[in-house]
């Protein structure tokens, strides 16, 4: 039988192990990997968004490079879940910045900017794959806002025997943030001047389901790992 001491030592032994494999240097979290990098270089072969997504806005739309950012609120300095790194604060801002700007939403000085849309992160620190966001665009002439909407998002990410482990979850949050930021984006897209949609919550289908146009809610926003290209 393992004296104490032994038994002591391989504790330790372990709970370093644990340590090092989930833990992501604080300054610069997931540099291979953050928000923006990876809509742009993993490839979308399996996966779509529904409704289409982005359509770039024409200049008679009521928005048209009229949005900046404005108060982005509630983001840790390092997104994680639980022990995982994410994104930095500042990748996830890009990320939305960058989004409304493909969607030729974005007005580039806040000068020139007609509209604010504010962001406050609602952070859980759970092993939770949800990201919640509530969004309010607002006129810089008016006080109430002209859109208060909470987008909460969740994408699972599983191998092909539909197991999940720790990378698997990483991605996953990955694709919960940018379908997050993309149905907030839709939905300032969708406006024509006096409503928004009711419902802004663009979803993940593959495309057999885009194909033949038959899906229930419930299987959406469910990806295998040889939907999407490099894994």
């Amino acid at each position: 039988m393992p004296s104490p001491a032994i038994k002591i030592i391989s504790a330790f032994l372990l709970v370093t192990v644990v340590s090092c494999a989930f833990n992501v240097p604080e300054k610069n979290p997931i540099t291979q990997n953050n928000l923006l990098d990876y809509n742009r270089t993993r490839a979308f072969e399996g996966v779509v968004y529904f409704p289409e997504f982005p359509n770039r806005v024409n200049p008679d739309h009521p928005l048209y490079k009229s949005v900046h950012l404005g108060t982005v609120s509630g983001i840790p300095d390092v997104i994680r879940n639980i022990n995982i790194a994410i994104a930095s604060d500042e990748q996830f801002k890009e990320a939305l910045r960058e989004t409304l700007r493909g969607s030729n939403l974005l007005s580039e000085y806040e000068k020139n900017a007609k509209y604010f849309l504010d962001a406050n992160y609602k952070d859980s620190q759970t092993l939770d794959l949800k990201v919640v966001v509530n969004y309010q665009l607002r006129d810089k002439d008016v006080a109430s806002p002209l859109l208060d909407r909470e987008i909460s998002r969740l994408v699972i990410v599983k191998n092909l025997w539909g197991g999940m482990n720790w990378e698997h979850a990483r991605t996953a949050k990955q694709f919960s943030h940018l379908l997050n930021i993309s149905s907030i984006t839709w939905c300032l897209e969708q406006y024509n001047g006096v409503s928004f949609p009711d419902d802004c919550n663009l979803v993940f289908i593959n495309r057999e389901q885009m194909k033949t146009k038959s899906f229930k809610p419930e299987d959406t926003n469910k990806i295998t790992e040889r939907d999407i290209s490099p894994f």
